[in-house]
């Protein structure tokens, strides 16, 4: 069984370019839309979730934080044009990986890889 990844970017560009590298190896899900990320990851069993922090209406760390108070361990991977070095960044926890923009498909297949654990 394919694990399951569910990505948030406002970028369609980005989007597309991540589900491009990673669905022939996983089943991805992908928007725009932080509304509709936090109904897909609350009505779906997930394996991973990559999010944008900066975000038009509700920012990934609004998202990570109604996660963990649901009590989701889902890992999480950050990717954002925000300086790694910011301390809004390095207060999370809960994430597993931190991306900076723009991230190379490489970079991104190996973050995944270590984070689910699949060899691709």
């Amino acid at each position: 069984m394919q694990k399951r990844i569910a990505i948030l970017d406002d970028d369609q560009d980005i989007l597309n370019l991540f589900y491009s590298v990673l669905s022939p190896e996983y089943s991805v899900y992908i928007t725009n839309s932080s509304s509709d990320f936090i109904d897909y990851i609350d009505k779906n069993g997930l394996d991973l979730l990559i999010i944008d922090l900066l975000m038009p209406d509700i920012d990934g760390f609004d998202i990570i934080s109604h996660l963990r108070k649901s009590n989701d361990l889902t890992p999480v991977i950050i990717v954002s044009g925000i300086n790694k070095a910011d301390s809004r960044i390095e207060s999370i926890h809960h994430a597993k990986i931190c991306l900076q923009k723009p991230v190379d498909p490489e970079e991104l297949l190996i973050a995944v890889e270590n984070t689910v654990g699949v060899k691709i």
